[in-house]
């Protein structure tokens, strides 16, 4: 089973260090979750490296959840300190998901991805795929919405079935790469 662990709270206020440790520790011995997600929004209140040394300690493989805006962290020093993956979960023009993606790649680490409807309307399908193929990407959700960003909305009934009839072809796409794609939120 794998947690999640908030940095900042709803109105994106961060977390004290000490917080996220304690919601590290819940996810290990209350919820027994071997791997959790640290949901990194902007900046952290302390270095990653903590929460590594932290999760390292209870038996957890931490990974690191990030909306792909700034600039990448070090990934291969966050290796080193035992960093499990990468979930990248791009949402609105601000994210930089290529030099993310690209980071993520050059230290060697596996890569998890999240992609949201409404798609970005230049989304080429046949780039795309070669591009997360070439970078080792483990999984893929598609998903409709997500909580924890702020992502557009489908103007009509009908752009809403355009979406969901891209997240099909995505899924196809992915499944041609051998890479595993999950639809999140369909009925």
């Amino acid at each position: 089973m794998r947690g999640l662990v908030l940095t900042r709270n709803a109105r994106g206020k961060p977390f004290a260090a000490r917080d996220i440790r304690r919601w590290l520790r819940l996810n290990r011995t209350a919820h027994k979750s071997d791997k959790a997600d640290l949901l990194v929004q902007g900046n952290l209140i302390a270095p990653i490296g903590e929460f590594l040394g932290c999760a390292n300690e209870l038996g957890m493989r931490l990974s690191v959840r990030t909306g792909c805006t700034g600039n990448p962290y070090n990934f291969a020093s966050l290796k080193q300190d035992g960093l499990y993956d990468v979930f990248l979960t791009p949402a609105g023009p601000e994210a930089d998901f290529e030099s993310w993606l690209e980071a993520v790649r050059a230290a060697a680490l596996p890569v998890r991805i999240q992609l949201h409807v409404p798609f970005a309307e230049d989304l080429r399908v046949d780039r795309f795929m070669k591009t997360c193929a070439a970078a080792g990407v483990a999984s893929v959700n598609l998903a409709i919405s997500d909580p924890f960003l702020k992502t557009g909305r489908c103007r009509d009934g009908r752009e809403s079935r355009d979406h969901v009839k891209m997240m099909m072809s995505l899924a196809s796409a992915f499944d041609a790469y051998d890479i595993e794609a999950n639809l999140i939120g369909l009925p």
